[in-house]
């Protein structure tokens, strides 16, 4: 039996539990996830007026791609790492894998942010789009080197634009990020001596400015 398929009430509000039919990826939020207790997602829930009762397929149907004041699916899927989630709405649901949401970031930009490799290299393999996507002006890349997640650079290095990865630098030596420099340098084709737009500074300066001597 498909494992994202499951029995549920033909009525949810009737005291008759013992009719009971199949429906597709009718996973009850609670359970969205291995823990089944996630904070985020019954915040979202909440906040969207959804019930238990609902199945994926009714988020995506209430859920704008365009609407960056909430939550979707993709995005919390993205931002908890839950590769098998992504796998049901973009494979069998047909999510919108660019859109933006809360935030007015793409579900790779999250993936990316917080150092979920895994869900970043499964996006990725279905086609997102690794450009800047957001009001902050910084791509996928540039934020996983903001915050240090080397693996996810590493990554993210195969289809970035030789700028892309000189300002990923620049964040990196910024925050102090060792790994995450040798894993851009590594790479190749940076200029180490070019200069920022604003304030002429190089990577070196930058480094020294926030007093980050190891790098």
């Amino acid at each position: 039996m498909n494992p994202y398929r499951r029995k549920a009430p033909t009525d949810p509000t009737s005291d008759n539990t013992n009719r009971q039919y199949y429906v597709a990826i009718a996973i009850p939020p609670l359970t969205f996830y291995e823990d089944g207790r996630d904070g985020i997602l019954c915040k979202w829930l909440e906040e969207q007026g959804f019930s238990p009762e609902k199945t994926i397929s009714d988020y995506l149907t209430h859920s704008s791609s365009t609407d960056t004041t909430r939550y979707s699916p993709l995005y919390i899927a993205a931002h908890k790492n839950a590769t098998h989630i992504i796998i049901i709405l973009i494979h069998e649901l047909n999510a919108d894998i660019d859109a933006i949401g809360y935030g007015a970031v793409s579900a790779l930009y999250v993936a990316a942010n917080h150092g979920c490799y895994d869900a970043v290299r499964l996006l990725c393999r279905y086609g997102t789009s690794t450009a800047t996507q957001n009001f902050t002006l910084k791509s996928p890349l540039q934020i996983a080197a903001c915050n240090g997640h080397h693996k996810v650079v590493s990554f993210l290095c195969t289809s970035a634009t030789r700028r892309n990865r000189r300002n990923a630098l620049y964040y990196a030596c910024e925050g102090g990020h060792v790994d995450t420099v040798h894993a851009l340098l590594e790479f190749g084709g940076i200029n180490v001596n070019a200069r920022t737009w604003m304030g002429g500074r190089s990577a070196l300066h930058i480094c020294v400015y926030h007093g980050h001597l190891q790098l």
